[in-house]
């Protein structure tokens, strides 16, 4: 009997590896979001969007698309991010940015023109 709950013991232990806990309660890694953004596109046409990745369990990058204008192009600036449950607050460049997780929206606490800046899981 006690030979069974030794391997039994054994297998629960197994199975409760910290490595496969680590990896499933950060959301956040190995995800990129995509939002329309309205002051963006004022300043540099339709079709300027902010992308934020999220590299690891820490650090992320946006990446802002400036669609005309003089400063056209893509600008990528490398940041810091926290994750409590479904909240998540990026850094970058001195500013931060908080959303809530909501399916496949992120959806940000800054809002323009009566509406929150809504992110796209890519």
């Amino acid at each position: 009997m006690k030979k069974y709950f030794l391997i039994l013991v054994s297998l629960v232990m197994l199975g409760c590896s910290s490595s496969d806990e680590d990896t499933s309660l950060n959301p956040f890694i190995n995800t990129s979001w995509t939002a329309d953004d309205s002051i963006l596109s004022v300043l540099h046409g339709n079709g300027s969007t902010t992308t934020i990745e999220f590299l690891t369990e820490t650090s992320c990058q946006q990446i802002e698309f400036k669609a005309s204008g003089p400063f056209k192009g893509t600008t990528v600036e490398q940041g810091t991010y926290i994750y409590k449950g479904n909240e998540v607050t990026w850094t970058v460049d001195g500013n931060n940015r908080t959303a809530n997780l909501s399916g496949s929206l992120l959806i940000s606490t800054i809002v323009i023109n009566g509406n929150p800046m809504t992110f796209k899981k890519n």
